[in-house]
């Protein structure tokens, strides 16, 4: 049994930290989460019977962004020195540190300097100059190839984008998301009486309404604004459910940009904003299409898997990860990212044939299920524990 120390330095329940909460289920009796600042994570983590520790963690950490210049990184330093000694006495009892995000490896492979342990790097971040600076990039690459003793991308998109910025071949394996499905299938079989339920639109004898949800956190790059353009170019029956929240200050104005955008297109009437939401699966299943609308190439696409689970047909975007979920035309339906005309033409397209729709939904659900399940990702994981001690 290998004893693992897990290392984040957010708490916001984004896709990483939801996948962190699998892996830590799955080595449960044998982890511990070092978390370096508070938030939900934390009680979810707690909430499961998950030993996890909030340490305490320098400013500078958390003010570097994914854009930064070098300066900003250099005058970050200290302060991340300093965080990097915290690991290090945190991991003393552990076989291997677990590093879950971009800036908890950082962290973690600088407190090798002054406690020597494996260090595995989660890659859940496609590394191109779309998200990061270059000097961002090139750091973290560097310690990579310097101090991990192995790189676990989320996906082979993921992969490639290691290796493209000068990252070791030998270093990466592949660990794809892997889900407990057995709420998505309960969903599923309950979804009508949870679709009356819900009652968001008042029914006034008007045609039944075709409901597209988009489940993600609200940022300008995961394109809730381009499923709002698409839908002012549909029929008024097309509705929408938008389920997420900004998690981090800097997308809060981005909230407010999507109200105005609704009401200056006249969907007012159309848009469901709920927010972020527990009952995600059980939302899903009242949805009659689920929409993917990433602007940017999307390292994984974890939203995707959940959606398909359901069993309800799946518009999303073709870059990133994202092909490597869904087989065109098969498994679902796969769009130009940023092009909202593309995007209600495969909507109106699958509102027109529901039988299509379902057996599309159908061949989507049995691939997910198939391919991404939690006993297939705790395998993998093992295999590569192991090779973090060869």
């Amino acid at each position: 049994m290998v004893n693992i120390l897990f290392v984040d330095h957010t708490a916001n329940l984004g896709g990483g930290e939801l996948c962190l909460l699998d892996l830590a289920l799955l080595h449960r009796s044998s982890c511990r989460v070092a978390l370096l600042t508070d938030g939900p994570l934390y009680k979810r983590l707690l909430d499961c019977g998950i030993s996890v520790k909030v340490l305490k963690s320098s400013p500078a950490l958390h003010q570097v962004r994914k854009k930064v210049k070098i300066s900003a990184i250099l005058k970050a330093l200290s302060g991340v020195i300093a965080d990097a000694q915290t690991i290090a006495a945190e991991a003393k009892d552990y076989d291997v540190i677990w590093a879950n995000t971009h800036k908890a490896f950082v962290v973690s492979a600088l407190s090798t300097i002054f406690s020597p342990k494996p260090v595995v790097y989660h890659l859940h971040d496609l590394l191109d100059s779309s998200h990061f600076s270059f000097w961002n990039r090139k750091g973290v690459v560097m310690l990579a190839n310097y101090f991990a003793r192995c790189v676990v991308a989320n996906s082979q998109a993921t992969a490639r984008s290691f290796i493209a910025s000068g990252g070791k071949k030998d270093l990466l394996h592949t660990l794809y998301n892997g889900f407990e499905f057995g709420t998505a299938l309960k969903s599923a079989a309950e979804c009508d009486a949870r679709q009356a339920s819900l009652n968001l639109w008042q029914e006034d004898g008007q045609e039944k309404r075709f409901v597209i949800g988009l489940f993600s956190r609200l940022t300008p790059w995961k394109g809730q604004h381009i499923l709002l353009e698409a839908l002012a170019s549909l029929p008024s029956h097309f509705c929408a459910l938008v389920v997420g929240d900004a998690l981090f200050p800097e997308d809060k104005d981005y909230v407010s940009r999507l109200c105005q955008q609704a009401e200056s297109l006249g969907l007012k009437e159309r848009v469901r904003f709920l927010g972020f939401r527990e009952d995600v699966w059980e939302l899903m299943a009242c949805c009659d299409v689920l929409v993917h609308c990433s602007v940017l190439a999307e390292p994984f696409g974890r939203v995707v898997v959940e959606g398909m689970a359901t069993g309800k047909p799946m518009v999303a975007v073709n870059a990133g990860g994202v092909p490597e979920i869904i087989e065109d035309q098969r498994t679902g339906l796969l769009v130009p990212p940023g092009d909202a005309s593309a995007l209600a033409k495969a909507v109106q397209k699958l509102e027109s044939d529901p039988a299509w729709a379902k057996k599309l939904g159908e061949a989507g659900q049995k691939a997910v299920i198939s391919r991404f399940n939690l006993q297939e990702t705790a395998l993998c994981m093992d295999q590569i524990l192991r090779a973090t001690r060869t």
